[in-house]
């Protein structure tokens, strides 16, 4: 019995802590750095891929026109199959690769008013297209930007620092190396001076 209660309990921690993870989807997006979220448009079905015209980039940097990736069954929450100017809203992972599990068919590419196509439209999909709506991704990518450009200014503040720590380092021990030249000189002409005087003074005796 124990046992069993064990069990039941250990999976119960799982699927919820799972879930939990899951429905923070469009919220960890937005706190970790992306290589690309976007809105797209599939301009090309003919091929083994599928070929995506970038429209909007809401996070990350996508340099390339078009993108190539391998081609999929179905979008999040549908069992439309995706076809030739389909407006999406997607993912990139990687060169040439999206996250297959997070790819939603779109009404349009205007940001601001599209409606993520999704049956049934519950709660995480509905944030998920508030956030996108009111451009809370780009903001997210702009905090990115400033904490990134804070931290290379702090490191360059903290080079600066230990530059200026060794440029007075370095002259300290010039001062301290130009005063033991010039003491050590007074040394050898003072004994120079007292050798001369002595032997001076032994001639006139």
């Amino acid at each position: 019995m124990f046992k069993r209660l064990s069990t039941f309990l250990f999976l119960l921690i799982i699927s919820i802590t799972t879930t939990a993870f899951a429905g923070n989807i469009p919220e960890s997006i937005m706190m970790n750095p992306q290589k690309g979220l976007f809105i797209g448009k599939i301009i090309d079905t003919s091929d083994k891929k599928f070929t995506i015209e970038p429209i909007t980039v809401m996070m990350g940097n996508i340099k390339d026109k078009q993108i190539k990736i391998k081609k999929f069954d179905k979008y999040y929450g549908t069992n439309t199959t995706p076809k030739k100017n389909d407006y999406i809203v997607a993912r990139l992972t990687d060169v040439n690769k999206i996250d297959e599990f997070w790819i939603f068919k779109t009404t349009s590419s205007d940001y601001k008013t599209l409606k993520l196509i999704c049956n049934p439209t519950y709660d995480m999909i509905l944030r998920y297209q508030k956030y996108i709506n009111n451009g809370d991704y780009f903001k997210a990518q702009k905090n990115l930007d400033d904490k990134l450009t804070l931290k290379k200014n702090s490191n360059k503040t903290n080079k600066n620092l230990d530059k200026t720590k060794e440029t007075i380092a370095l002259q300290t021990k010039n001062k301290i190396s130009k005063k033991q030249y010039i003491l050590l000189s007074i040394l050898i002409l003072s004994m120079a001076g007292m050798c001369i005087y002595s032997y001076i003074n032994r001639k006139k005796h």
